[in-house]
C-alpha cells in the first residue's frame, strides 16, 4: 500500500479535529515519514488502517517535550548532524528548566535542511495545543484499536451469527408503516 494513502487520513484526521491551523500539512507528512524510516520494532505500515493506527500512536506516545524527532529522509546524517540537532533542540528546551510554561517550540522536527526545527514548527503547536493534540490522538488510537477488536471478534463468529444479524437487520430496516 503506499503511503500516501496513510499520509491523506493522517491529514484528514487533523484537519477533522480543527488541529490543521496548528500543525503544517509538511510537519503531518514529516511524522508519517518517519513512521516508514524507522518503523522499528515493526515493519513500515503495510494497510491503511496500520499506518494511521502508528500516526496516532506516535503523537500520543512520543516524548515531545525531551525528544526531538529526526527525519532522515536521505539516509544521511552523521554523528556531527545529530550532535547539531540534539544541540539545537538543548538550547530550545533551556528555558523549560526555568519554566515549564515558556517552551518556545512544543514540537521539534529535525531534518537535514531543518536541523534547528524553525521551518514548519517553530511557533506552532505551542505546549498547550500539542497537549490537545496528543489527547485527541490518543483517544483516537484507543478507539481506533477497540474497533479492530470488535471486528475481529465478530468475523471470528460471523459463521455463528450470522442469520441472527440478517434477522436484526430485516428488522431494522422495516418502516413503521409497514407493521
Amino acid at each position: 500500500m503506499e503511503a500516501w494513502i496513510k499520509l491523506r487520513l493522517a491529514k484528514r484526521w487533523v484537519s477533522s479535529h480543527l488541529f490543521s491551523s496548528f500543525l503544517a500539512e509538511e510537519a503531518i507528512e514529516l511524522v508519517v515519514a518517519y513512521l516508514f524510516l524507522k518503523p522499528f520494532p515493526f515493519h513500515a505500515p503495510c494497510s491503511r488502517i496500520t499506518g494511521f493506527l502508528r500516526f496516532l500512536r506516535l503523537l500520543s506516545n512520543y516524548d515531545w517535550i525531551f525528544s526531538p524527532l529526526i527525519v532522515d529522509i536521505n539516509n544521511d546524517f552523521t554523528s556531527k548532524d545529530e550532535k547539531e540537532i540534539n544541540e539545537n533542540f538543548m538550547l530550545s528546551r533551556k528555558s523549560y528548566e526555568e519554566n515549564a510554561q515558556d517552551v518556545e517550540t512544543a514540537m521539534f522536527l529535525a531534518t537535514s535542511y531543518d536541523k534547528a526545527s524553525e521551518a514548519w514548527t517553530k511557533f506552532s503547536p505551542n505546549r498547550l495545543v500539542l497537549k490537545w493534540i496528543v489527547s485527541y490522538a490518543r483517544s483516537s488510537a484507543d478507539l481506533l484499536t477497540n474497533l479492530i477488536s470488535m471486528l475481529r471478534l465478530i468475523s471470528a463468529d460471523y459463521n455463528n451469527h450470522f442469520i441472527l444479524l440478517l434477522l436484526y437487520l430485516v428488522i431494522v430496516s422495516v418502516p413503521d408503516s409497514f407493521e
